[in-house]
């Protein structure tokens, strides 16, 4: 065999030998088959040598290589002040291609003023407590275009969701409801929207009202004060005056 003939022989040769799994991937398979009954998806270096960062749906936990040890927690940037897992778990929230995956015609929209500036979604609920502060802390913004996703989490939630989502008026329906406790009448209508968002809501991992998500997919749950709502948007794109 010529030295050409070696060569090429051992290069395919080579070639066949199975790839290497990388360490990320030995350990996501371990997890795996060690524990069946839990979802594990992905498995990525940490910021700490050693510990790997493994994701469960849209929530995440740190491992070692072995998969043995498990950790539950936080891990802090102290230097930067930065709450790193916070952080990849808001990552991990967002909602991709927001005005795809929230179809406007299962919304209400409210307009606080002629021109909106920002705009954003949210799921709530007319029998929710703080679903009615959060409304009456967006009274404030005249700026803001609102796009309610009527979720009835709460007891007593689906006849009031159902009221305001057949009134001729969706959006006043719903600034009676919850900023001057006046529950619109009952009427009949087509109510399946109400089905769509709450099936929507668990497949975003949106575990209670009100959640609200910018137009660039950002998640915040509970009802935060104006200037908080104001500066998370502000992090998003502006929408068009003209829309």
């Amino acid at each position: 065999m010529t030295s050409k003939h070696l060569l090429a022989t051992l290069c395919a040769g080579l070639m066949s030998l199975p790839a290497l799994a990388s360490p990320e991937a030995e350990l996501l398979a371990r997890l795996r088959q060690d524990y069946p009954g839990t979802q594990w998806d992905s498995v990525q270096a940490s910021p700490i040598a050693g510990l790997y960062e493994v994701t469960t749906g849209r929530n995440l936990v740190y491992a070692d290589l072995s998969g043995r040890y498990v950790l539950f927690g936080h891990i802090w940037d102290m230097p930067g002040q930065r709450d790193l897992t916070a952080a990849r778990k808001a990552d991990l929230a967002r909602v991709a291609d927001v005005d795809a995956r929230l179809p406007a015609e299962d919304a209400l929209v409210v307009r606080r003023g002629p021109s909106p500036t920002l705009r954003v979604a949210i799921f709530s609920d007319p029998a929710c407590g703080y679903c009615r502060r959060l409304e009456q802390t967006l009274n404030q913004l005249p700026q803001l275009e609102v796009r309610v996703y009527l979720t009835p989490l709460q007891p007593g939630g689906r006849p009031l969701a159902e009221a305001i989502w057949c009134a001729p008026d969706r959006g006043e329906a719903w600034l009676d409801q919850m900023l001057r406790s006046q529950a619109p009448q009952s009427a009949a209508c087509d109510t399946a929207a109400l089905d769509r968002n709450l099936a929507l809501s668990r497949e975003l991992g949106i575990q209670g009202t009100p959640t609200l998500v910018a137009p660039d997919g950002r998640v915040m749950a509970g009802a935060a004060s104006a200037p908080e709502i104001v500066a998370w948007l502000g992090q998003a794109t502006a929408m068009e005056t003209a829309r």
